[in-house]
């Protein structure tokens, strides 16, 4: 059997790629269970293990991660031998061993041959990221059979869930940690153990900005700096938010609807939903004069023109909607 799993949350590919090897052949041992990875591990290698017969079991389950060929492939690749030699075990692989290809990215390359080889003879799976409703509830879940029998308030839990949003590692160490540290989980616990992540406290540097609200957005920009966040990695971060703020602000002036802007630029209903809102707080050209001195910013501050702390609450301080 042949599989291709794929999507951008490691965590997710991991879990669907466990329960096939469950499904396949039941508890895995070192007898009926290989890993490799791609590119510290050859082709070959894997395409040898594969033509072994399992020594005491019927089936066995290989595992091919990160194997970044199921994208776009160059000509030189595709003459390689290893290319090849996948391509003809692909036509005709071995009916003992199920062989699992993994990648960590949202797409792959449905014109590429191995993709369609697989499509053809096996199983193509996507991990999508979860929306908003279904990470409340893989949060809630997880919090109740595998965090040491915790409760949690519902207030905790959204906050938990928007401090971690489609981070799966990182929503399960923080509930485990927030588990040892209590039995019943408050928000006031969430907030004093969960880190807000950097893009969701630029994001709320950025809300403040677009409301008008500076003073507020440098409160935010001064605990930051107290943390370690260097100016640098904001500029970047601000940038990347206010690019998605423009695509807001033009498919929402073109009657695309919350959901549709949330497909269209993979970002979250919430998220989506604010933007839009905002959208008539800012001008055009207020955008595009925001992007020059953010571009200019950064420059000045990577070429050791200015104070880089200063120059970015300056930015704050100075910034317009109109």
């Amino acid at each position: 059997m042949l599989y291709i799993v794929y999507g951008s949350q490691s965590a997710l590919v991991r879990s669907r790629i466990k329960k096939i090897c469950q499904e396949e052949v039941g508890e895995l041992d070192e007898m009926n269970y290989v890993r490799f990875s791609y590119p510290e591990n050859s082709i070959f290698e894997v395409l040898d293990e594969a033509s072994y017969v399992p020594l005491g079991y019927d089936k066995k389950v290989i595992v091919y991660s990160d194997f970044s060929l199921l994208g776009k492939v160059d000509k030189k690749t595709k003459e390689s031998d290893q290319y090849k030699a996948l391509l003809s075990y692909l036509k005709s692989p071995n009916e003992q061993t199920t062989l699992v290809f993994s990648l960590y990215e949202d797409k792959i390359d449905d014109k590429n041959e191995i993709v369609s080889l697989i499509k053809d003879n096996g199983t193509v799976i996507s991990r999508p990221l979860p929306n908003e409703i279904e990470w409340k509830e893989l949060v809630a879940r997880f919090i109740k059979e595998k965090a040491g029998g915790a409760s949690i308030d519902r207030d905790a839990l959204i906050e938990l869930a928007n401090r971690t949003y489609c981070d799966v590692d990182l929503m399960r160490n923080s509930a485990k940690k927030l588990a040892l540290y209590t039995n019943h989980i408050t928000h006031q616990d969430v907030v004093l153990m969960v880190e807000r992540p950097l893009e969701e406290n630029v994001f709320q540097i950025f809300n403040a900005l677009l409301d008008g609200k500076n003073g507020v957005a440098l409160r935010i920009y001064r605990d930051l700096r107290v943390k370690g966040v260097e100016p640098v990695s904001l500029v970047t971060t601000l940038s990347n938010q206010l690019r998605t703020f423009s695509m807001v602000h033009y498919l929402t002036k073109n009657n695309y609807s919350i959901k549709g802007i949330s497909e269209e630029l993979g970002i979250n209903e919430i998220r989506a939903k604010i933007l839009s809102r905002q959208v008539y707080n800012m001008k055009e050209n207020a955008i595009k004069r925001a992007f020059d001195e953010l571009y200019n910013l950064d420059y000045q501050i990577k070429s050791g023109q200015v104070d880089r702390f200063y120059a970015f609450e300056l930015f704050l301080a100075n910034f317009k909607v109109r």
